[in-house]
């Protein structure tokens, strides 16, 4: 007769063969494991048998008694170049873990063969050889915080970085006020082709005018000049003879005439913008765009490739007035001021400063802080100051910042003394006063919250392998090497000792 089921059974068949029972494992009696768990086998010490399925152990709630742990620190990937990106191996994303694969997770695919690494994970250990990691603490401030927080959301929400080659100021760089000149310009050029007329070439050099309005402007010159005949000026040996009045008030007004074509001939060719005119380019912006809460028509309606090049047609603006500003530092004997901006997806969330977070504005910049980052449509009142921003920026276009988001800026320049912020400080003052009637429509002097500078959110962390013993002049040459950003992540780590916040 064949055996029945029960002489199969595991436990009736210890029985029918006079062995001792086994124990059963502390996993089919209900009782809670500890970490030994996560191994598969069971933490009891009598016990030998592997627990049927290996789960995470089970977190006690939260009494509310203990301190709360230290916020996570802030790592920033930065690649190299394009000829950098050229050489990445397709086999360097990390692989998945062996828990992962075993509950059925897809193994991270590596990214295609050209393209910078950009992760969102929290291993910072695979990263490729020609990316540089930089990790920034948090400050134990309340802002701080909730800075970290909208960080790990876009982690969460895939949402990742925008813009990946907004550093500015950075030994190396390529770029030239004339080079930015023409990406302004190539934008103009698409504005334009979408609506004619939307931004007036009058605001852009003649030599960087389209083509047709450049032909007709250069004949209407031509035009004028008819007939000035050509004058070489030399030093004669002997005294000229007299002139009548007639003869020289004629040579005169022909050397007028001259200079009058040189100059506009200098004019034509000269690709220049000054910070007038850049002024004038980013109020054009600033209507085009409209606020970030109410899109102007122009950019609602505009497809996504005219949308593009009027963003890319603000940060040429701002690149250009950087690169002035830096010229000007370098005039004056003084280092110029490296930084990266992080700005993540548009989609990203936008939450209000409460009125203890606005405290936190300061106008001291210090060496390898992140600050929050302008995340508004317009100027605030600091940029208007520096810009000397008077007629072309509005009063509905001047903003003070009241929101923040994951957006960052990372400063890489010299640290500013106390003397320093308050002479600023100062200087603004003055401007702000110099005007009363129009400028206190956009912010009384007697309120508090003016929003000056920026708020401090972390500090750059020295000790990483990456920058750990170098100077500030090292670090920055360092940076210099890697133009493109990949990623801003928050990488757990709660043994990190912390900066003292503001």
């Amino acid at each position: 007769m064949a055996p029945s089921w029960s002489a199969y059974h595991p436990r009736r068949r210890e029985r029918r063969e006079g062995r001792p029972r086994a124990r059963r494992s502390c996993a089919s009696r209900g009782r809670r494991r500890s970490d030994a768990g996560r191994t598969g086998r069971c933490a009891s010490t009598s016990c030998s048998r592997r627990s049927p399925v290996s789960r995470p152990p089970r977190r006690r709630p939260c009494n509310g008694r203990h301190p709360p742990s230290p916020p996570s620190p802030v790592c920033c990937s930065a690649a190299g170049g394009s000829s950098a990106a050229a050489r990445l191996p397709p086999t360097l994303a990390p692989s998945a873990s062996p828990s992962a694969a075993s509950r059925g997770r897809p193994r991270r695919q590596p990214p295609p063969a050209g393209e910078i690494w950009g992760d969102m994970g929290t291993d910072m250990s695979s990263a490729p050889p020609e990316t540089l990691v930089l990790r920034f603490i948090p400050h134990p401030s309340p802002v701080a915080a909730r800075w970290v927080a909208a960080v790990r959301h876009c982690q969460a929400a895939g949402l990742g970085i925008k813009y990946k080659r907004r550093c500015y100021s950075f030994p190396r760089d390529a770029r030239t006020p004339a080079s930015v000149a023409a990406d302004i310009a190539a934008s103009v050029e698409v504005l334009n082709a979408h609506e004619p007329g939307v931004v007036s070439a009058d605001l852009l050099p003649a030599a960087l005018r389209p083509a047709p309005e450049a032909a007709a402007a250069s004949a209407k010159a031509q035009s004028k000049a008819a007939g000035m005949p050509l004058v070489v000026v030399a030093v004669p040996v002997a005294p000229p003879p007299a002139l009548s009045a007639a003869a020289e008030d004629a040579t005169e007004e022909s050397v007028a005439a001259v200079g009058a074509t040189v100059a506009a001939a200098e004019d034509a060719a000269s690709t220049e913008l000054s910070q007038e005119q850049l002024n004038g380019l980013h109020k054009r912006f600033e209507v085009l765009r409209g606020s970030i809460e109410a899109p102007a028509p122009f950019f609602a309606c505009a497809p996504p490739p005219v949308q593009e090049a009027l963003q890319d047609f603000n940060l040429h603006i701002h690149r250009l007035e950087d690169l002035h500003r830096q010229a000007e530092r370098l005039a004056m004997g003084k280092r110029p001021t490296p930084r990266i901006v992080v700005a993540f997806d548009p989609r990203r969330p936008r939450t209000p400063l409460s009125d203890g977070e606005m405290r936190h504005f300061t106008v001291r910049m210090e060496f390898g802080a992140v600050y929050l980052n302008y995340c508004v449509v317009g100027k605030h009142l600091m940029e208007l100051f520096q810009d000397d921003d008077e007629d072309e920026c509005g009063d509905e276009n001047v903003r003070p910042q009241r929101t923040m988001s994951a957006d960052a800026q990372c400063y890489f320049g010299p640290s500013m003394s106390e003397e320093e912020a308050a002479q600023k400080l100062s200087d603004f003052h003055d401007w702000l006063r110099a005007s009363p009637h129009r400028r206190r429509s956009w912010c009384p002097l007697e309120q508090q919250q003016l929003a000056l500078g920026r708020i401090p959110v972390a500090a750059l962390d020295r000790s990483h392998p990456s920058i750990a013993g170098l100077s500030e002049e090292q670090i920055v040459d360092k940076i210099a090497d890697f133009q493109e950003l990949c990623s801003l992540r928050v990488v757990p780590h709660a043994r990190l000792q912390q900066r003292p916040g503001p």
